[in-house]
């Protein structure tokens, strides 16, 4: 059974679409695909320390009800920041729920 008050934060997923500005300079635009609400942990424990292996030390844990057509190659905005989504896992395989790792995005990137 899904908690629905665990569910306390809202995260907007987008997909980068690849543009010019009106100079012909290349510009990346944000297109929103869903807006849902979900519950945001950093990681903890022993998490913490095997993403610190991969120096993945930005990761954020998300999880949120399910819902098709949820992939890899869209990103998560949470709090004015951009998380690139490393994996998805359909907790249990019944279709009820994610739980997403997610880095977040460098400026430089």
């Amino acid at each position: 059974m899904i908690r629905c008050r665990k569910f306390n934060r809202r995260i907007h997923f987008i997909k980068i679409i690849k543009g010019k500005d009106e100079d012909g300079y290349p510009k990346d635009n944000e297109k929103l695909l869903k807006t849902v609400w979900a519950s945001v942990r950093s990681l903890r424990g022993k998490e913490f320390f095997n993403a610190a292996k991969i120096n993945s030390e930005n990761l954020k844990v998300f999880n949120l009800k399910y819902f098709k057509g949820l992939e890899t190659n869209m990103f998560i905005k949470y709090n004015e920041k951009l998380y690139n989504i490393k994996s998805i896992n359909d907790l249990n395989e019944n279709h009820k729920e994610y739980e997403i790792y997610a880095s977040e995005v460098s400026s430089s990137e």
